[in-house]
């Protein structure tokens, strides 16, 4: 599978030794959910423990030109509106689910929601996954095909969002250099 969840793929064969009987459903979904709010809180704590080593003195001078302190505090604070959704739907975001967790940490929100979010949405897809292998019957490779279907089109759609994230703000940073978007008039033309 790729990209290579190991919760993902863990849920998987624990689906697979429920449907054999090895396993209890229940215990399979308490155990993977369990796990993933542990992975959520872990990823919370280093963006936290990061946020702190970025903040020491003399880190700030040092940030790369493209990101200067000013854009860093944007980002935070729009995070801080914003990513209570993103941790809502991390586990339905393929590939960038584990950095929703680390950029909550860094943004300084606080780890009582985050968790609760990241073990409510942990919790639903863990059900789904498990409800979509009990579907497909006792065929692991069916359940694999399943599954590399589903990362195929949410790898597409997040794509696209991202792309549109990317034509938005270029658009948007392009605006701001206009004369309209500066509050300026634009400079008075011959013969008009």
């Amino acid at each position: 599978m790729f990209p290579p969840f190991p919760g993902d793929t863990i849920t998987l064969l624990g689906a697979w030794l429920a449907l054999e009987g090895v396993a209890s459903p229940a215990a399979v979904w308490a155990t993977v959910t369990a796990a993933s709010a542990l992975g959520c809180g872990v990823t919370w704590a280093f963006g936290a423990w990061l946020s702190r080593r970025a903040r020491r003195p003399g880190i700030v001078d040092r940030l790369p030109r493209w990101l200067p302190a000013e854009a860093l505090a944007r980002f935070e604070a729009q995070y801080r509106r914003w990513g209570l959704w993103f941790i809502a739907l991390n586990r339905f975001l393929p590939v960038s689910r584990a950095l929703f967790f680390v950029l909550a940490g860094f943004s300084g929100m606080k780890p009582g929601p985050v968790l609760a979010l990241g073990t409510f949405s942990a919790a639903v897809w863990n059900a789904l996954l498990l409800a979509a292998a009990w579907s497909v019957g006792h065929s692991l490779p069916a359940l694999q095909r399943l599954y590399e279907r589903y990362q195929h089109i949410a790898l597409v759609v997040l794509g696209l969002a991202v792309l549109a994230a990317l034509v938005f703000w270029v658009r948007r940073r392009a605006g701001r250099g206009s004369p309209r978007a500066s509050g300026k008039k634009p400079p008075a033309t011959r013969g008009g």
